[in-house]
């Protein structure tokens, strides 16, 4: 056959041409992968939005066309679109329920909290696909200069910007103190991009340096002049470990459990004197012929014992984080309160108090780290009062009062943390089902006013005993000083196995993050460490390989850190996926326990722990 000639239609000269008769066949399936988009970075969302918007649209497009290939463009699901933004796990629910088997995530890298989230609960498969998040690129691309796109350039130090460039994110070193600002090009928008090669910021990457994240002098000094560049919500959250827009997802609208007697709350600032007026309260009650339980949520204890000791480290170098690491331990030993206590005392009695309520969660979070719990899945379970009584104090009148008892002050009794709960306090008071009461007025006149509002009884509140609180667990036994627990990382049959007893608390809570959940188990490892101080024991889940596994949940490394000085770890065995029963899922679960494997393995090949045989093998039951 003779040569055709240069100019000759053939199917690359003239694609459209050979494509004129040709009708793709309809699908007969419907789509088996779908790409779903996660929300952007904190840092474009904030900086030259609209042109990162349209960057990320047609990113997205590309990847939805190379997944699908032959069979044109993958559908796509951006949860950055309001109609997608909400009811997460009802979403995946329903892509799974469609025959979706595959889901492609774009932006994984710079949102791994929700890619987390997804891994753990979507069914089928999960693949992550970094290089296409811009973001992404302008971090790790090693080059002087990269061009994003519309004239937006992420350029070094020391690097002149292209002539044509309209907006240059400025990649700084992570230890600078004083990031360039966008006056130097005249009317360009600029921004500083610090240097996170971890992610450790998680969302928040490249809003801040990693060494920002420390809560004592110089990482405050950093966060003061990364600070100045973003809005305070947004570098909050990044510096916190929060993703406001995964908590929203979540976010369901509350289902509280049922108590079959009635619940009464008194709530108020220390000092206000609700523990009084709570005893006022009961013994009317009891007098009244009424059976009463006074229930605390906040009592003393290892769990708050630890919340503050997490807050003082912050002091010395600590990441900020833990305050917020605080309030999730917090959190779990409210938990704990639903599960084991009320159901006990709601059968034994008639009528339980509330010597405060869920409401001391939801102000220390929203005035102290602009988390909103009032979704939130560990609250949304709280059986709702029938009434609260609000005793409101203005902060200095509280700080003098619990100065006058002449005893410490404890974590929240300053200025600043009284002032935030009584913006909060006053806000929650509003409406509802709540008196408000000035807790500077006469204490009786206070008292006969809550009474009225319960509609109690005025029987002879001296002719019966007022009912004691309910007992919290007892406090644990001082450790004596030097004893060191020896701990197998995975299955030690014979052992007591740390933090087992805190996971079915969880079925008392609604949709809440794996995070919530890995953080809340990695604290209940110390605390069941400290509590029962055994002389060997297990641990599936340990702080310092779940931080290898996400470098972005920095308060894990301080309890490793206070974990490393009470436990000595003797060897270890693989994880399975029923160690990570609690995921949402059980694909969750088995992926959970691979990545978890392969930095366990990582993690014991650095430091010299030994593989011990498996569990199950001859001679391999023993204890440590």
């Amino acid at each position: 056959m003779s040569a055709r000639p240069p100019e000759a239609p053939d199917v690359v000269r003239s694609t459209a041409a050979h494509q004129e008769t040709l009708t793709p066949p309809p699908s007969a399936q419907p789509p088996r992968v779908v790409v779903l988009a996660l929300p952007r970075p904190m840092l474009c969302a904030v900086f030259e939005p609209e042109r990162f918007g349209r960057l990320r649209a047609k990113a997205v497009f590309a990847l939805a066309e190379r997944i699908g290939g032959g069979d044109g463009p993958a559908p796509v699901i951006d949860l950055e679109d309001p109609e997608n933004a909400t009811d997460l796990p009802a979403q995946l629910d329903r892509l799974a329920a469609a025959g979706v088997d595959r889901l492609v995530l774009y932006g994984a890298a710079e949102r791994p909290i929700y890619a987390r989230e997804i891994a753990a609960r979507f069914p089928g498969g999960v693949e992550a696909n970094a290089p296409d998040a811009l973001l992404w690129r302008a971090r790790t691309s090693t080059a002087p200069v990269v061009e994003l796109g519309e004239g937006l350039y992420r350029i070094d130090e020391g690097t002149p910007p292209p002539p044509n460039a309209a907006a240059l994110l400025w990649r700084t070193p992570g230890e600078v103190d004083s990031p360039r600002s966008g006056g130097e090009n005249g009317t360009i928008p600029m921004a500083p991009l610090a240097d996170d090669p971890e992610g450790r910021l998680g969302a928040g990457v490249g809003l801040s340096p990693p060494a920002a994240l420390a809560g004592h002098a110089s990482g405050t000094k950093l966060r003061d002049a990364w600070a100045a560049f973003w809005p305070h919500e947004v570098f909050r959250a990044a510096v916190l470990g929060l993703d406001p827009l995964l908590e929203a997802a979540l976010a369901r609208a509350p289902a509280p459990e049922a108590l079959p007697v009635p619940l009464l709350a008194v709530t108020g600032m220390d000092g206000s004197g609700k523990s009084t007026h709570v005893e006022h309260l009961a013994r009317a009650l009891s007098a009244a012929g009424q059976r009463v339980a006074i229930v605390k949520l906040y009592r003393q204890g290892a769990f708050l014992q630890l919340a503050d000791e997490l807050g003082a480290r912050t002091r010395r170098g600590g990441p900020i984080s833990a305050f917020r690491l605080s309030r999730v331990v917090k959190l779990w030993d409210t938990l704990r309160v639903f599960d084991e206590v009320l159901p006990g005392a709601a059968a034994l009695h008639d009528v339980l108090i509330g010597d405060r309520w869920t409401e001391t969660h939801l102000a220390a979070a929203a005035s102290q780290l602009g988390w909103d719990l009032r979704a939130h899945g560990a609250l949304a379970c709280a059986p709702a009062p029938e009434g609260c009584a609000w005793l409101l104090l203005p902060p200095e009148v509280a700080l003098a009062r619990i100065e006058a008892r002449g005893v410490p002050r404890t974590a929240d009794e300053h200025p600043a943390g009284l002032a935030g709960y009584a913006w909060a306090f006053d806000d929650l008071s509003r409406g509802g089902a709540n008196l408000r009461l000035d807790a500077r007025a006469d204490e009786a006149e206070n008292v006969g006013r809550i009474r009225g509002f319960f509609r109690v009884g005025r029987g002879d509140a001296s002719a019966t005993e007022a009912p004691r609180p309910t007992p919290p667990r007892p406090a644990p036994p001082a450790q004596p000083l030097g004893t060191r627990t020896a701990v197998v990382l995975g299955a030690a049959p014979g052992s007591p196995t740390l933090a087992a007893s805190a996971r079915p608390w969880l079925h008392r809570a609604g949709a809440v993050s794996l995070d919530f959940v890995l953080e809340g188990l990695a604290a209940r490892v110390l605390l069941d460490l400290r509590e029962t101080r055994p002389a060997r024991a297990s641990a599936p889940l340990w702080p310092g390989v779940l931080h290898r596994l996400f470098p972005d949940l920095s308060a894990l490394a301080e309890l490793d850190r206070l974990l490393s000085a009470e436990a000595t770890i003797v060897g270890w065995r693989p994880p399975t996926a029923a160690d990570f029963a609690f995921a949402p899922s059980p694909e969750g679960a088995a992926r959970l326990a691979a990545a978890y494997g392969a930095a366990l393995a990582d993690l014991a090949a650095e430091q010299g722990w030994p593989r011990l045989q498996d569990a199950g093998a001859a001679g391999g039951g023993g204890s440590p």
